[in-house]
């Protein structure tokens, strides 16, 4: 079973007995499929930091979105050190999908304009690798 936090510091949060068990995952899981989806950012809060798998050129687009966000790089090893399993990164790596996690630095807040320039670069990246 696995267990989450719900910031609060008194009660843990039920997150499924395995990945992609939650049916608001597996209908994530099958859209991105489904629709050959070419890379997955998915927005999480609060680290201030922004991740991507080992699939190319998700490290790329983190260097990308950390120019332009300001935003801390975290590497392959320091994210794996966490010891997290069954995550997004995880299975976008399986299905061969570059993914990039964007830790906004506000756990009650948004941080929408360093995003959006993080977000602009990304682009601008993805634009001229384009054929």
């Amino acid at each position: 079973m696995g267990q989450g936090k719900n910031y609060s510091e008194t009660t843990e949060v039920y997150c499924g007995p395995e990945g992609n068990s939650e049916p608001e995952t597996a209908a994530l899981t099958r859209f991105i499929l489904e629709n050959r989806i070419n890379f997955y950012i998915a927005f999480h809060n609060a680290a201030g930091a922004v991740m991507g798998n080992g699939v190319a050129p998700a490290q790329q687009l983190v260097e990308a979105f950390a120019d332009g966000s300001g935003y801390r790089q975290e590497t392959i090893e320091e994210w794996e050190a966490l010891g997290q399993t069954g995550t997004a990164k995880e299975w976008s790596e399986i299905q061969g999908i570059p993914y990039l996690e964007i830790e906004g630095r506000y756990r009650w807040g948004a941080d929408w304009e360093n995003q959006r320039r993080g977000l602009e670069n990304v682009l601008e990246f993805l634009m001229s690798t384009k054929s």
